[in-house]
């Protein structure tokens, strides 16, 4: 039987079929051997397919549009300079998302916090609501509740309950034990709880 011509990306594991990947996108096999021979237009392919989750990513942790756009540059050129050694032992999904998110910790440690000023990206919306300055008002609620959450609580939200990888695989683009996701999930969802409630005038109980 030949080479198969597309990348798997499934993640190995024994958690059965009820646990859902997030990494579904099927890149051409032949585009990811191009790039890790140093052919920039495949790694440019590569790339666009995964930008919409790396850039939510990246907006989760710095919350600045300018710094986004730069720590993206910087993880790309660190993706693309380390893509020949790239032997599939994760997915080429959760390879990107670790590359992106430390790349993005490294900024925030070297530049400190970000004033958060951009615009609201679309994954904080929330759905429903039929009066539009109700929902803005909901959508303004969320936002400002992310944003009180840590940049490491921030992203465990964004990975499992946004993106749908399972805590061993965030924990993979972590660099953490699957636990500790739990842990940080655990801890953002109390504190969501708390501010949400507080700013529909109910309390501040869990």
């Amino acid at each position: 039987m030949g080479p198969s011509n597309t990348v798997l990306v499934e993640e190995r594991g024994r958690e059965g079929p009820s646990v859902r990947r997030a990494d579904t996108t099927a890149v051409p096999g032949g585009t990811l051997r191009r790039a890790q021979k140093g052919d920039p237009g495949a790694f440019a392919e590569i790339l666009e397919c995964y930008d919409a989750p790396l850039r939510a990513l990246a907006w989760r942790v710095l919350q600045d549009r300018q710094s986004m756009d730069d720590a993206l540059q910087e993880a790309a050129i660190k993706a693309f300079r380390a893509l020949p050694e790239f032997r599939g032992e994760a997915a080429l999904g959760t390879w990107l998302h670790r590359i992106t998110y430390t790349t993005c910790l490294n900024y925030l440690r070297d530049h400190g916090p970000m004033p958060g000023l951009g615009v609201a990206e679309k994954e904080d919306a929330v759905p429903g609501g039929e009066d539009p300055a109700e929902l803005a008002v909901a959508e303004l609620d969320l936002r400002d509740a992310l944003l009180r959450l840590t940049p490491q609580q921030r992203v465990a939200v964004l990975l499992v309950i946004q993106q749908g990888y399972d805590l061993r695989s965030a924990g993979e683009i972590l660099g953490i034990p699957a636990g500790t996701v739990g842990s940080r999930l655990t801890a953002a969802r109390a504190a969501l709880r708390r501010v949400l409630s507080a700013s529909t005038g109910e309390g501040g109980t869990t």
